[in-house]
């Protein structure tokens, strides 16, 4: 897989569940008309990731965790998850301090996962509760409906419990808070994926590049820096946190992005390139746009 596919952690990771192949799939929302729809600057910046929309979903994810949290309350439970505390890592719009402390995350690949706040509570509850618990905040098995993507990817998603409800309240309904959670990044990547032929691009790589040798990195891509470390963590037992050589890298990796302007060279090229999008994948788009904004308004944004 390319490194422009890489992606951080869903800040409502445990929000929406990812199921393949589950119920038939419902429309997110009433379908542009026109075949000839153009993509505004709000659904753009759904691809670029640039100023408001990085700060509009930060806020978003923390009201959607409010809301589940006192549903849950209402029905006797607690919910602690933290709110998330940093921004996602791309390898074009780095995340400086999640570097500094965690390289690229390779020494969380493959190991078990920590124990959370919601394991330990889930676990004293009594036998009966847990199955509860469960229901109360995704609903029942029956109760999930999935969401078709212009993309070709299918994902599923609770429309009962409180989860369902927090989606609703903000989006409308949990269809539209899908549309918005996954689409973009899904048209993101297969943008991404033909930049990487771009004249443009190789050239905002070789700056780069020269960027990572003044360092005394011979490196050609950011895909290279990251498979050079994953080869050599592959080759190495595994570690609860990263070595230092690994953080150095990753962090000269993301001050040479920021160095050499590569964040609005790619944004620019990912809303070149959003003109080559088809009908369809304009539409549901602007389907994402107009959630996403209209979440935004409910929050007096």
């Amino acid at each position: 897989m390319s490194s422009l596919k890489l992606l951080a952690a869903a800040t409502r990771a445990a929000l929406l569940i990812v199921l393949a192949g589950c119920t038939g799939a419902q429309p997110a929302s009433t379908p542009v008309e026109d075949p000839h729809v153009t993509l505004g600057e709000a659904d753009l910046k759904l691809l670029t990731m640039e100023e408001p929309y990085a700060a509009e979903r930060e806020r978003l994810a923390a009201v959607d965790l409010d809301e589940t949290k006192r549903c849950m309350r209402k029905e006797g439970f607690d919910y602690p998850v933290a709110s998330p505390d940093s921004a996602p890592d791309y390898w074009w719009r780095p995340n400086m301090a999640e570097r500094r402390r965690d390289g690229y995350g390779f020494h969380k690949q493959g190991a078990t996962p920590p124990r959370t706040a919601v394991d330990d509570y889930v676990e004293a509850l009594p036998d009966g509760e847990r199955a509860r618990y469960d229901q109360v905040l995704f609903g029942r098995e029956e109760d999930y409906a999935s969401i078709d993507l212009v993309t070709g990817q299918r994902y599923s998603f609770p429309t009962d419990g409180c989860t369902a409800a927090a989606a609703e309240r903000l989006y409308g309904s949990p269809a539209k808070a899908a549309l918005v959670y996954y689409l973009p990044q899904e048209v993101r990547n297969n943008l991404l994926d033909r930049i990487e032929a771009d004249p443009v691009y190789h050239e905002v790589v070789g700056r780069w590049s020269q960027c990572m040798k003044a360092r005394g990195y011979e490196l050609a891509t950011p895909s290279d820096a990251r498979q050079t470390v994953g080869a050599r963590v592959d080759d190495a037992p595994r570690h609860t946190a990263p070595e230092q050589w690994e953080v150095e890298i990753a962090v000269a990796d993301g001050e040479c992005v920021l160095e050499t302007d590569v964040p609005a060279s790619v944004s620019a090229l990912l809303r070149r390139y959003a003109d080559t999008l088809n009908a369809d994948e304009r539409r549901q788009l602007v389907e994402a746009g107009r959630a996403h904004t209209e979440a935004v308004r409910k929050l007096g944004g």
